[in-house]
């Protein structure tokens, strides 16, 4: 070995540390199956559903303990909070973590709505008009001596000289109904309507997606609700629910996938090579292409998308039998052919036909960085630096690294002779060279006809059955509405998007009538958008008989002479700031909004959850005329990538397909051995998908 090869090694393996160190320090593997939903038809729609899968709604968790009896799940469900706080692996990992409401939170919001009590009188202005005729003053006070005589007369009495519609009891009613599930509190604690389960829930800092982050937090849960068990003297059950728990799984046996496959190729390989070459070197030599393709690949995909997916990372294992074939022709030229100039003559022989199967396999692979779903494109970036580096790891540190000196093993020699005489035999009966590609394209023929197209990309990520029937206990018991499906309204800002999030509030309450839909959970009630409130309460101010009136009807319904004088004097205050999200944010309510929200970029989205979908089709009709209002149908969105995906993969493999027959025509200058050269793999691939076929698989 010269200087020159020496510096070359030095240099190759500081690379391939640098990029080592770097795939360590920044590896992130995800599950998230919508980045293998399209950026262009229905793009919007995608990366708004990739959002949502990086938003704080799939970054919640419920924890549900199901007990003895109410006072057991009570007492569970504080000890279980106190344990989760005090492992450092969960309270350093959670953004929130309640078991029940917030301490504070009816004087909280009190503070925040009183003020602006007026511009909550109705959900819309013409319910506030309403309720300002004399007919709704007459109800109105009919409500507020019906709610005087009731168990919160007490609170009624305070707050009614101020607010005689009871627009405050009002929005805490609906805040209450905003849960969205069949939760009772109880004694501070949230309690299933079966009275035995306490709920939690639980928010993660990191994304559901980032199975490192999410690990350590879930091994903590699992061992404090071990610890409280131990403890408790009585029997529980803990039950989950959370994104995280099926990325960190899927992520768990993607590993294990790629360990399996890797260990089971890297004994076959070894062993295949100990046997023709009897030499540890040889083996450990035959690895450097390997690996060096794994680790660039990975780097590659990390620099370009930030993490790797664990489909991607499942390709790379089978980098191996790819990055393994530029060694083992290396290895056997030179072992047979023997060339006087050693093991750089070997490779100086064979280098065009090496690059030539190099070329057409990173033309075939390059066609997939067109395409429209990032999954492909992460496919694409692993597959062309993978396969790069091995061919250059191969041409450029192999032949130095080669002993000069080969000893004979006969094994390789009987091998190597049985090949010759096969050869010979084809050679001498030409006519039999046809019978293996000819029963191959039969059975292409015969078969390929029946293969069909699986269109749920679901299908992509396999599922725990027992973690599905857990999730499905807790949906069961804690959340009413659906996980995939809901609307959404966007705005370039806040208040754009909140007023059309009130226009989707009322274009569903139609659904609802026309029983299109049972229920729905919006921000609206609670919080309107800037326009309707400004609207609503100008229309109080606005109305010069209103304070007459008002004296009058509530006079005749028997309530004492100026007792509403406090109201009819703010109607001359001015007028607050409205109420905007983050002022419910940062108060003891924002557990209780803080799902809602979803940023596209620049743009807000407020999310509206729906219960019962009757007619998807005629919820959208709807909304198809209401700018920025979507409705997201997950599995729909889902169905159309896997479409997409399907038909931007044939169509980038035929051009990748006529990219490779391009370099081999270039390569060969004869039509015959070009076409000799392509017909085995693509037949090859041919018989793969007939046998996909016959066994019942889909593609």
């Amino acid at each position: 070995m010269n200087m020159a090869e020496r510096r070359r090694l030095l240099a190759g393996g500081l690379v391939f540390l640098a990029l080592l160190v770097y795939v360590i320090l920044d590896f992130r593997v995800t599950t998230d199956i919508s980045r293998f939903l399209p950026d262009g038809e229905d793009g919007a729609l995608s990366a708004l559903s990739r959002e949502i899968a990086e938003s704080e709604l799939s970054r919640t968790m419920i924890l549900a303990i199901e007990a003895e009896d109410t006072q057991s799940a009570i007492r569970a469900s504080r000890g279980f909070e106190n344990r989760l706080r005090a492992d450092p692996r969960v309270a350093s990992a959670i953004s929130f973590l309640e078991g029940g409401p917030t301490e504070g939170i009816e004087r909280a919001l009190f503070e925040l709505y009183e003020p602006r009590r007026l511009s909550f009188l109705g959900g819309n202005e013409s319910e506030a008009r309403a309720r300002l005729e004399d007919d709704g003053l007459r109800a109105a006070a009919g409500e507020l001596k019906e709610a005087l005589g009731g168990p919160l007369s007490m609170l009624v009495s305070r707050v009614a000289p101020r607010d005689p519609f009871l627009t405050i009891p009002s929005l805490l009613e609906r805040l209450e109904r905003s849960r969205a599930s069949d939760l009772r509190v109880i004694d501070g604690r949230f309690i299933a309507a079966d009275g035995r389960t306490a709920v939690l829930f639980l928010g993660t800092r990191a994304s559901a997606m980032d199975a490192r982050a999410q690990a350590p937090l879930l091994a903590g849960i699992d061992d404090a609700f071990e610890a409280l068990a131990k403890d408790f003297g009585a029997p529980l059950r803990l039950d989950q629910s959370g994104v995280n728990r099926f990325a960190t799984w899927a992520a768990t046996a993607i590993e294990a996938d790629v360990k399996r496959v890797g260990l089971v190729s890297s004994v076959v390989l070894c062993t295949l090579l100990l046997l023709l070459f009897r030499s540890l070197r040889f083996v450990g030599l035959a690895s450097i292409p390997v690996v060096a393709g794994v680790v660039a690949g990975s780097a590659a995909v990390l620099a370009v998308f930030g993490r790797l997916h664990g489909i991607t990372l499942a390709f790379g294992a089978s980098l191996i039998g790819v990055s393994i074939d530029y060694v083992v022709h290396l290895y056997c030229h030179y072992t047979i052919v023997r060339p006087e100039g050693g093991p750089r003559a070997s490779l100086h022989a064979i280098l065009r036909p090496l690059a030539t199967g190099a070329a057409t396999t990173l033309a075939g692979f390059a066609a997939l960085s067109f395409s429209s779903l990032v999954g492909l494109r992460e496919v694409a970036c692993f597959a062309v630096a993978g396969i790069l580096s091995a061919f250059l790891s191969t041409v450029l540190f192999l032949p130095s690294l080669i002993p000069p000196r080969i000893e004979e093993v006969p094994a390789r020699s009987r091998l190597v002779g049985w090949i010759e005489d096969a050869f010979s035999a084809l050679l001498a009966h030409r006519r039999a060279l046809v019978v293996i590609p000819g029963l191959a394209m039969a059975v292409v023929l015969c078969v390929l006809p029946g293969a069909r197209w699986n269109s749920d990309l679901s299908s992509l990520n396999r599922m725990d059955p027992e973690l599905l029937a857990e999730d499905e206990r807790v949906q069961t018991k804690v959340a009413r509405f659906e996980q995939m499906r809901f609307v959404v309204a966007l705005g370039d800002d806040e208040a754009h998007a909140l007023d059309t999030n009130d226009l989707v509030e009322a274009r569903l309450h139609e659904a609802i009538e026309a029983g299109e839909l049972t229920t729905q959970r919006s921000l609206s009630p609670l919080l309107p958008g800037p326009r309707r409130q400004r609207a609503i309460a100008r229309i109080a101010r606005g109305d010069p008989s209103l304070p007459e009136r008002l004296r009058r009807v509530f006079g005749e319904a028997g309530f004492a002479a100026g007792a509403f004088d406090p109201f009819i004097a703010s109607l001359e205050e001015p007028l607050p700031e409205p109420l905007r999200f983050d002022d419910l944010l940062r108060s003891p309510a924002g557990g209780l909004v803080r799902s809602f929200r979803v940023e596209l970029g620049e743009r807000v989205g407020f999310i509206t959850f729906l219960h019962g979908v009757r007619d998807a089709a005629a919820i959208e009709a709807r909304l198809a005329d209401l700018p920025g209002a979507f409705f997201l149908r997950q599995s729909d969105l889902f169905d159309s990538a896997q479409r997409e995906y399907q038909r931007s993969t044939v169509e980038l493999l035929g051009w990748g397909l006529l990219a490779v027959l391009g370099l081999l025509a270039l390569r060969y200058r004869e039509p015959r051995r070009t076409l000799v050269s392509l017909v085995p793999s693509v037949l090859a691939a041919g018989l793969t998908v007939s046998i996909l076929t016959l066994a019942g698989r889909g593609l």
